[in-house]
């Protein structure tokens, strides 16, 4: 035995003993500090997908106006899509001719679709949720250059984690917008 401990050189026996309380606590600060930091990247990737998704929803909103644009080739040829027309400002009445057997014409298509995109903005007649909160859609014709102009606003809201809760901090306005000639 003597000659193992004088080639080992092992140390005396109490410093052997397991962890100290200085080692469990440099451990717990480095484990903490570490969870805040997932905390805060969880925080930025939930707001940044949240982003994305409404980014998404808004392209979809400005290519169902010109589907339905290019779909009424007739009505964009004789200009009832040439007037400024704003989700917010007075929205076409239904010209019930959807489901009628002569169908519509293109004045009454260009106003039915006129009212089926400001229904992805705000409730009308019982619809479903808008897609995008506290949104507003614009459509714009430039008579200059012959191009039509399709933007959409909605609000966002910033999220911060402060340490203990995560805070809504403000809300920022968001814009997409497309220029197109047909």
């Amino acid at each position: 035995m003597y000659l193992r401990r004088r080639y080992l050189k092992l140390a005396p026996k109490s410093f052997t003993q397991g962890f100290s309380m200085i080692e469990l606590l440099v451990a717990m600060v480095v484990l903490a500090i570490g969870l805040l930091g997932m905390a805060g990247l969880q925080t930025a990737g939930l707001s940044n997908n949240q982003s994305a998704f409404f980014r998404s929803q808004a392209s979809i909103a400005i290519n169902d106006i010109i589907d339905r644009m290019r779909a009424n080739n007739d009505g964009v040829t004789a200009g009832h899509y040439n007037t400024n027309f704003d989700t917010n400002g007075t929205i076409p009445s239904d010209p019930g001719c959807i489901n009628t057997s002569s169908g519509c014409n293109p004045q009454q298509l260009s106003d039915f679709d006129k009212r089926e995109w400001a229904k992805l903005f705000k409730k009308i007649d019982g619809t479903a949720d808008p897609l995008l909160p506290n949104a507003s859609g614009q459509l714009t014709f430039d008579a200059v250059t012959n191009m039509y102009s399709v933007s959409i606003s909605w609000d966002e809201t910033d999220w911060e984690n402060n340490g203990s809760q995560v805070v809504k901090t403000r809300l920022k306005t968001q814009s997409m917008r497309v220029n197109i000639a047909l």
